[in-house]
C-alpha cells in the first residue's frame, strides 16, 4: 500500500521499530518512480547511457529513434559529447542538445523536492503523466506517487541521497519481520481476524 511509504520513512527517521504485513510494495517498481530515479541518476552522471536510454522518449525534447541509435553506436563515454559530435546533426537538434545539457547540469544541483518539480515541469514529464492517463492510468494515483516522492525527498540533502533513500526504504520494507513490541502496519483487509492491544 503506497500510503505506508510516508509512515515507514518517518518511523525510520524516529527510530521506531515496525512490522509491515505487505512485504512486497509495488510503489518502488512503478514506472513513474523508476523514471524519477533514472532522471536523477543521469543528472548525477551524464556518462550513464543506460539511464539516458530509459528516459529518452520521456524528455520534452525528443530527438527520434535514429539519433538514439547513433548515440548508442558512437558512444564516447559521455551522452552529450557523443550527441554533439554526431555527423550531419541538424542545427535545431544541436540547439536542443545544448539546452538539455544545461537543464541536467541545473538538475543535479537542486534539492530533491525542487528536482522532482523541475523534471515534471521543465523537462516535460507532466506530458508523460497525461499520456498514461489516456491509456487508462489514474492521474490521481500518479499524482499521489509524486506526492509521496516529494515527502521522502523533503528529508534528503541532495538527489543522490534521495536515490539511496528510496532504495533503502524498499529494502527495509521487504525485510520487515514480526516481533513483539513492534508497531504493526497493516491495511484493514490484511488485519481482518487479528487482535491487537492498541489500534490507531
Amino acid at each position: 500500500n503506497d500510503s505506508a511509504i510516508r509512515i515507514v520513512d518517518r518511523f525510520d527517521i524516529e527510530n521506531i521499530d515496525f512490522f509491515i504485513s505487505d512485504t512486497n510494495p509495488t510503489f518502488f517498481s512503478n514506472f513513474l518512480v523508476n523514471d524519477m530515479v533514472n532522471f536523477m541518476k543521469f543528472a548525477c552522471n551524464q556518462n550513464e547511457l543506460e539511464s539516458f536510454e530509459k528516459i529518452y522518449y520521456k524528455l520534452g525534447e525528443n530527438f527520434g529513434k535514429k539519433i538514439l541509435d547513433s548515440i548508442k553506436s558512437e558512444f564516447d563515454g559521455n551522452v552529450f559529447s557523443t550527441l554533439e559530435s554526431l555527423p550531419n546533426l541538424e542545427t535545431k537538434f544541436l540547439i536542443k542538445a545544448n539546452q538539455l545539457k544545461k537543464d541536467f547540469d541545473k538538475l543535479v544541483g537542486l534539492h530533491p523536492t525542487h528536482a522532482l518539480e523541475f523534471i515534471e515541469n521543465e523537462l516535460g514529464y507532466k506530458r508523460v503523466i497525461l499520456e498514461h492517463a489516456k491509456k487508462g492510468y489514474s492521474v490521481v494515483s500518479l499524482n499521489q506517487k509524486m506526492s509521496i516522492l516529494r515527502s521522502v525527498a523533503s528529508n534528503c540533502q541532495n538527489i543522490n541521497d534521495f536515490i539511496l533513500r528510496l532504495s533503502y526504504l524498499e529494502r527495509i520494507m521487504k525485510k520487515s519481520d514480526r516481533k513483539r513490541d513492534k508497531v504493526t502496519l497493516s491495511t484493514i483487509h490484511s488485519s481482518k481476524g487479528l487482535e491487537f492491544d492498541k489500534v490507531i
